[in-house]
């Protein structure tokens, strides 16, 4: 059976001391890359099903826009069910990739780790735009926003800011992650991350020249 990466500089890296169990959210904010080895390393499975969780729902709460309760509470339902199944998906899909085109090593259960507590942002971001969200949707809120009123429209700057910077940090984790359970610099890391992504992109536009060459 092929070592993986991680298994190989286990006697060469040391875990940082300052991480331990009871730690790790702080941790993996702070020190992600320490983070990600002392989870891959010690506890690879803790959490994970539960950060997909979370994570998928709080996603689709800081994505959707301001609207009845109903909606907003159907739309985190469905994005918690997809958070288990796509993070499941994705990471068997960049285990493949990572070994079959970039020469890697790690296993799907390295990337579960490394894709789950990299939405530790954006569950944090979730918790701090709770008020916000509420705020925005208060009826008479909403009313003002049809009008631009300026401090409406800070609120709303506040909460885009917040997201991105969700985003930013979850991605920054995520390709730090991967440095850790594989063999690569950033840049492959990164091409690791977003060859399913990019593969697809490819494809639709192969498909869309294809059928504008065809059919016009």
């Amino acid at each position: 059976m092929e070592e993986n990466y991680i298994d190989d500089i286990d006697s060469e890296i040391e875990l940082d001391a300052s991480i331990n169990e009871t730690n790790l959210f702080s941790a993996i904010l702070l020190k992600p890359k320490a983070a990600i080895h002392f989870i891959v390393e010690k506890c690879p499975k803790r959490n994970v099903s539960k950060l997909f969780l979370v994570g998928g729902a709080a996603l689709a709460f800081i994505s959707n826009a301001p609207g009845p309760s109903s909606s907003l509470i159907t739309f985190i339902l469905s994005g918690a069910v997809l958070g288990i199944v796509l993070g499941n998906i994705y990471a068997s899909v960049l285990s493949s990739i990572g070994r079959r085109w970039f020469g890697g090593t790690a296993m799907t259960q390295e990337y579960r780790a490394v894709l789950s507590w990299s939405l530790v942002p954006i569950i944090l971001a979730g918790g701090l735009m709770l008020p916000l969200k509420l705020v925005l949707g208060i009826p008479d809120v909403q009313h003002e926003l049809l009008f631009g009123q300026p401090r409406i429209m800070i609120l709303i700057m506040i909460t885009g800011f917040v997201q991105l910077a969700s985003w930013a940090w979850s991605i920054i984790i995520m390709v730090k992650g991967i440095t850790v359970i594989q063999p690569f610099e950033v840049p492959k890391a990164a091409l690791n991350l977003f060859a399913p992504a990019l593969t697809i992109l490819g494809i639709v536009l192969v498909v869309s020249v294809f059928t504008v060459l065809v059919f016009k």
